[in-house]
């Protein structure tokens, strides 16, 4: 079968084509032909050409499109269906609210996609400049792949220049001014979902007049012959639209065909071998009944597998017996074939533990995962497994025994596609009372020194092993909703670098993503409270990275907990999390209000925030950027007297004894900035309602304070000493002069 572009190169009707106006032509239908007709005959060389030329045009090479075509499959499986192309290069931590969607991510969609029957309807908003269509859809049914094929024949089409994913910010709306003001652009946004109130907690959610305001960005999107396409799920837009039908957003309709959705992949990861073999064998097709269209990517994942078993000599005959075997066992998770060896005559614990240590430490060093099995033997008080001498069974014969063999790089491998996973589904339904020991077993595991091991892991393999151990943790996390495997790597792996970078990063991924998230994300709200520092430090981190720019909303509802309750060791997460949130416009007030809330409790998170807030610089007024947004008449729901409460607190913390103190950073900072700026008023006003206050006083303790940071300030001057000197003393006579209003307010009151 030739690969079927229609939907891609020409839409699904005529009138939407060049030289062609509506109602020319009767409107075709779109889809994949009936499956006895697609799937018959050898057409490879069609399908190589038709992909060649997709890739053509959206410029992608053909090597670089092989690895990320398998990467997004990967992904996709590993995340439970979400297509992760929206975050796959979200990376770029600026204040830039869009991020660019490469063409070889477009270029997978464009050859994996099978239309929608309501493609048409979505692809007619979309072609006149300032096209504006919004997909309501719950997760598993193909939304993300509909949006990306979407961009992916704007730019093919040449109606547009670059698609974007779109950040929706830190406001329950979308402001016009977060559209960019670049031309020809698609963007992509998704609506955060609505978070409910727990334990009278206020709740995040979108504005009920959402579906009203979108239609006002229409201008913007014209004005620069950009679209945007906005994703959310049913009942969020239930409630955004009031109820009513918006000619935007049409209805997705019933997902497409499953078997279609698995010839796809397969034809796009190897476009000349003839797939109808192995579509075409009835114990494969029945595996698609009552499948999700995440499940025909997981079947032809496991078809590509054995297909390349076979190597090229194989690839003209039909798929073997134990191929096709393997594939509808896979998708059984060996259940009934783990049974039997599990409960086979003989089978000691050593071997079962080994076989897990195996499973579980997938690519890790033979040797590594033979001395973790000896430790999960103890860890399970089974029998004792003496690593030295020769009383205990071997690796050969422990591999023999699971059924396993080495490769040359001396891992373990099992000819048993997903064999590894099943085996620990397996065991963690099997043994339900043995999962805490199994947790604390595992978190261990990746750990690359170990005082007593005798077998010691490089960081590379360590780090192999992390990765394998994370996905472990997430997948259970999420699938189980428990969040025991992750609780036990986050109060494990605290202390080690690398792999707390590896942690952060993923479940970061994970509370980004379109599926897995809604979970995660209540996982990092309850840790958020948590008295566990680790857990609070992983929250922090995580609202640092990707998942404080994309939800920056949930972000910020979680960093108020940790502020509430923060220790000396989440204070560096905590600033960085500040920092980059900052970027974004719609969190700044929000922001300040956490702000104030901490200083007035008189808690840590308050000062070390502003002492981060306070150094960083608006690059326009050249005043201190915190300063600076008070200037704008838009910003509202905060009062500037929030700088005030903060700068005492930083002076009741300073240590004059130290010369490069906090305090001293902000206070240079806020001097220089005067000297850059020219408002001399507008940050020495803020710095002398900080201070005020009668003689004897507190006020009188935070006066000698500035003084001493800013008579440093002054004589760290070389160029400028003279300026220096004139701001230090108007700074100076406005402390005087409110030590005198003090004094005769004092005298007045008798």
């Amino acid at each position: 079968m030739a690969l079927d572009k229609g939907w891609f190169e020409q839409g699904t009707s005529l009138s939407l084509e060049k030289g062609l106006n509506p109602g020319d032509n009767p409107t075709i239908p779109i889809g994949v032909e009936p499956l006895q007709e697609s799937l018959s005959g050898d057409q490879s060389e069609s399908v190589s050409d038709d992909l060649s030329d997709i890739l053509k045009g959206l410029n992608v090479d053909p090597a670089t499109f092989a690895k990320i075509n398998e990467d997004y499959r990967q992904l996709s499986l590993l995340n439970s269906g979400v297509m992760a192309g929206v975050y796959f290069n979200l990376q770029v931590m600026d204040a830039a609210p869009t991020y660019r969607i490469e063409e070889s991510q477009l270029a997978h969609y464009a050859a994996t996609y099978v239309p929608h029957a309501s493609f048409d309807q979505f692809w007619r908003l979309l072609l006149p400049d300032g096209g504006l269509s919004l997909i309501a859809a719950p997760p598993h049914c193909g939304r993300s792949s509909l949006a990306f094929a979407l961009m992916a024949r704007l730019c093919y089409s040449g109606e547009v220049d670059e698609a974007h994913h779109l950040t929706f910010g830190g406001s329950d709306t979308l402001p016009s001014r977060r559209i960019p003001r670049e031309s020809r652009r698609v963007y992509l946004v998704e609506l955060p979902p609505d978070e409910k109130a727990v334990d009278g907690e206020v709740e995040f959610k979108i504005r009920e007049d959402f579906a009203e305001q979108l239609i006002s960005l229409r201008d913007v999107l014209v004005r620069h012959r950009s679209r945007l396409i906005v994703m959310t799920r049913p009942e969020q837009w239930n409630r955004i639209s009031r109820g009513m039908r918006w000619d935007f957003a049409p209805e997705i309709g019933e997902s497409p065909d499953l078997i279609a959705i698995a010839h796809a992949h397969l034809r796009a990861a190897e476009p000349d071998y003839p797939h109808s073999s192995w579509l075409d064998s009835s114990r494969i097709a029945r595996l698609f009944e009552k499948a999700r269209p995440i499940d025909s990517v997981e079947i032809a994942d496991l078809i590509l597998g054995e297909q390349r078993k076979v190597g090229p000599g194989g690839r003209e005959g039909l798929p073997s017996e134990e191929g096709v075997n393997n594939v509808v066992k896979a998708r059984s998770n060996w259940r009934e074939e783990l049974r039997e060896w599990h409960s086979r005559d003989g089978r000691t614990a050593i071997q079962r533990n080994f076989l897990l240590a195996a499973a579980i430490l997938r690519d890790a060093p033979v040797g590594h995962i033979y001395a973790k099995a000896a430790d999960l033997c103890r860890s399970f008080s089974d029998a004792e497994m003496e690593l030295s001498g020769q009383t205990a069974p071997g690796v050969i014969e422990l591999l023999h025994s699971v059924e396993g063999e080495l490769d040359e790089l001396e891992r373990v491998e099992f000819r048993r596609p997903h064999w590894e996973d099943a085996t620990v589904e397996y065991f963690w339904a099997d043994r339900p009372l043995s999962r805490q020991i199994f947790m604390k077993w595992l978190a261990d595991s990746a750990l690359s020194s170990k005082q007593g091991d005798l077998v010691k892991l490089n960081q590379d393999d360590s780090l192999q092993v992390g990765r394998r151990v994370v996905e472990f943790a997430l997948k259970f996390a999420v699938r189980h909703e428990r969040p025991l495997p992750l609780a036990a790597l986050v109060d494990t792996w605290h202390e080690n670098r690398v792999l707390w970078r590896l942690l952060v990063d993923s479940v970061d991924a994970a509370a980004t993503s379109d599926v897995n998230s809604q979970y995660v994300r209540r996982v990092l709200l309850d840790w958020a409270k948590a008295a566990e520092v680790a857990r609070k430090r992983l929250v922090a981190a995580v609202c640092a990275r990707n998942f404080g720019a994309v939800h920056t909303g949930f972000a910020l509802r979680r960093l108020r907990h940790i502020g509430d309750s923060c220790t000396i060791e989440i204070l560096p997460d905590l600033q960085n999390a500040v920092r980059r949130l900052w970027l974004d416009e719609a969190a700044r007030v929000t922001l300040l209000q956490y702000l104030g809330a901490w200083c007035r409790n008189d808690y840590a998170a308050g000062r070390v925030v502003f002492e981060t807030l306070a150094v960083i610089g608006d690059s326009e007024t050249r005043l201190p950027h915190v300063l600076a947004v008070f200037s704008n008449e838009s910003f509202r729901g905060v009062s500037i007297d929030v700088l005030e409460i903060a700068w005492r607190q930083v002076l009741d913390y300073s240590d004059l004894m130290q010369t490069d103190s906090p305090a001293q950073k902000c206070v240079n900072a806020w001097m220089s900035a005067v000297i850059e700026s020219g408002r001399a008023d507008a940050v020495l006003s803020v710095l002398a309602a900080a201070v005020s206050g009668a003689t004897g006083t507190k006020a009188s303790v935070r006066r000698d304070v500035l003084r001493g940071c800013v008579q440093k300030w002054v004589e760290g001057g070389v160029n400028d000493f003279d300026k220096r000197r004139m701001i230090q003393r108007n700074l100076s006579e406005l402390l005087d002069a409110d030590i005198a209003r003090s004094a005769r307010r004092i005298v007045a009151q008798g």
